[in-house]
């Protein structure tokens, strides 16, 4: 997702033309890595939930920013510093196409 958002939003004098990526989290993740259910999994995807976009959490978690709640998307496209403008739910930039050569 990084090397995605340097083709599409860094201007190095270029277009490109190729770009593969493989298991990448493209719509983000919405729990704990590895922590999809159990007893000690409830409370900490509770937890990451509450939290995840808060501000300060927003610009000093790095994985934060690959977060997306299903349940609550209102706050994830109005909180979420990174993935939504990425993957053109909020906003929508012709600038960032024009950089990238889909074929």
């Amino acid at each position: 997702m990084l090397a995605r958002s340097i083709v599409e939003n860094c201007d190095f004098g270029g277009r490109v033309s190729k770009w593969l990526s493989i298991g990448g989290p493209n719509m983000g993740v919405s729990a704990f890595p590895h922590c999809e259910g159990g007893i000690f999994c409830y409370p900490v995807n509770h937890v990451t939930k509450a939290l995840v976009y808060s501000n300060y959490i927003q610009n000093h978690v790095g994985p934060a920013g690959y977060f997306r709640d299903v349940s609550n998307l209102e706050t994830y496209l109005s909180s979420s510093h990174f993935l939504p403008d990425l993957n053109n739910e909020r906003s929508f930039s012709s600038e960032r196409k024009d950089r990238v050569f889909f074929i």
